[in-house]
């Protein structure tokens, strides 16, 4: 798959239609505060990872739960599109909002289901709502949304909901109903309240038939809006790139990451290492960029979670090793690369002696690979 990145203009093009309210009042400086580094990129990417290759093969992370019941029996494209995501400012508070929906319109339910909402809250993505499995959470307007939850055939719950705060995800109903079966005689009461909750005793008892509940719940449903700007993971390109600190081209990194092509021309002496015999692969030269560091070490990489700030946590373990790496005589990584999340990385001690970690990434267009730095709080060593 892709990395990508999001610029300020992509930003502010992303903003439009009947799901966003921003006016003049968000300035390009609002955005830049949002928009810079991405800071949806790696959620987007984890969505794309879970969509592009299953649930069987992917850690559900939290946020995700709904959308992996929902293409759990669908094929990889009928998953990639389907479904897809939205960077869109629905409260106007020059904070773009994260939707993850799916894509396409089905009118036997006149409603575009949400599985996930994430706004950016203290400089950081936090996650407003995610869909559990058998729940449908649709739009309505740029605060509003209808909820449908069954229990059974015969039993459901809807309404409408409103989120108060998007900086603290609290969501007040405005108009809830549901219905019971009674156990005593099989008889079908029907309830409303303003607190969300599905519990009789806090709730009015409506003396009304079946037609009639099923009438409220037609008319919510057709005060559903569809999400236009919504582009499905099958388009995902160009917009998003989950590399925040590319070390690349950076003169102070103490190693250095070059094309296999550099054999022959640049190096007469190298060593070789496969990491693994899964498939193709992707081949780099590792070297010093001074006469040498030590401790270097090539790491086997498994994703166990992101932190609050969305930085990748790792278990890890060597499965090369060497006491010097040195600047005239490279190291041929032979890797087998899957998806966005990095399944392979380095760590070594630089000249003050401090070990330093990074991962191996794909680059923006899929043809180099970059290497990201993960410090000694995101990861775990893998024993």
């Amino acid at each position: 798959m892709k990395l990508f990145k999001i610029s300020l203009l992509t930003a502010l093009m992303l903003l439009g239609s009947h799901t966003a309210v921003a006016d003049d009042k968000c300035e390009a400086k609002d955005y830049m505060k949002y928009g810079q580094e991405s800071d949806y990129a790696r959620i987007v990417d984890s969505f794309y990872d879970l969509v592009a290759y299953g649930p069987d093969k992917h850690r559900v992370k939290d946020g995700e739960r709904g959308l992996a019941d929902a293409i759990e029996f669908m094929s990889k494209s009928e998953a990639l599109n389907n479904f897809g995501y939205s960077i869109t400012d629905l409260n106007g508070d020059c904070i773009p909002e994260l939707i993850i929906a799916e894509t396409f319109k089905d009118e036997t339910k006149n409603c575009q289901a949400i599985y996930a909402l994430y706004t950016i809250h203290n400089k950081s993505p936090r996650k407003l709502y995610e869909s559990p499995i058998g729940e449908l959470f649709c739009f309505i307007d740029n605060t509003r949304f209808f909820k449908y939850t069954s229990e059974s055939p015969d039993t459901f719950s809807f309404g409408e909901f409103e989120f108060v705060d998007f900086g603290v995800p609290i969501i007040k109903a405005s108009d809830f109903f549901f219905n019971e079966v009674d156990k005593d005689n099989g008889k079908i009461r029907y309830y409303h309240n303003t607190n969300g909750l599905k519990n009789a005793s806090t709730s009015e008892e409506l003396n009304i038939n079946e037609d009639v509940f099923n009438g409220f719940y037609e008319n919510f449903k057709v005060r559903t809006a569809y999400i236009n700007d919504l582009k499905n993971f099958a388009q995902y390109g160009g917009e998003l790139h989950v590399i925040h600190h590319s070390q690349n081209n950076k003169k102070d990194l103490a190693v250095k990451l070059e094309s296999s092509s550099e054999l022959g021309t640049n190096y007469s002496k190298y060593s070789v290492f496969t990491a693994d015999h899964n498939g193709p692969k992707t081949s780099v030269l590792i070297s010093s960029s001074t006469d040498y560091v030590t401790d270097f070490a090539v790491l086997s990489l498994e994703l166990t979670d992101t932190d609050s700030e969305g930085n990748y946590i790792f278990e890890h373990k060597p499965v090369y090793t060497t006491k010097k790496l040195y600047k005239n005589k490279p190291l041929l990584i032979k890797m087998t690369m899957k998806g966005n999340t990095p399944v392979y990385g380095i760590s070594f001690k630089d000249n003050s002696g401090k070990t330093r970690y990074y991962a191996f990434y794909r680059s923006s267009d899929d043809s180099d690979v970059e290497l990201i730095e993960f410090n000694e709080n995101t990861h775990t060593d893998k024993k």
